[in-house]
């Protein structure tokens, strides 16, 4: 399973969690720790998609779509998980495929253990 399908508006989109999706997304969140820049973006994301974070949804669908014709516009992704039938669902689409893919599939499990150690915690 390498990439993942969504028709939008009657128009079939492809979804990948490509290199081209982690720098994207990393991108969008940088620190510093010691004398080295260190990308958390994906991370982040990850963390949200997994907490049901919209917005990081449209953040990550939005990487995803990268390379790819026809490429998604921000505002139509965001129209269509305004108005998604089933949002538990499409969550759940996008979690099963980024737990699996080469890309984020380290990261995500890092963070699902993170969490629920997290959440054994506060029990």
């Amino acid at each position: 399973m390498n990439t993942m399908q969504l028709e939008i508006n009657g128009k079939e989109y492809t979804f990948k969690a490509s290199i081209k999706f982690m720098r994207a997304l990393n991108e969008k969140v940088k620190t510093k720790s010691g004398d080295r820049e260190v990308e958390l973006g994906m991370t982040y994301a990850l963390g949200g998609i997994i907490g049901g974070e919209i917005e990081d949804l449209i953040d990550v669908l939005y990487a995803m779509n990268i390379g790819f014709s026809p490429r998604i516009k921000k505002e139509e992704l965001e129209a269509y998980i305004e108005d998604c039938d089933d949002i538990d669902g499409l969550f759940k689409q996008v979690s099963d495929f980024l737990s699996k893919a080469n890309v984020s599939k380290k990261k995500y499990e890092q963070i699902q253990k993170a969490m629920k150690q997290t959440s054994q915690v506060k029990a």
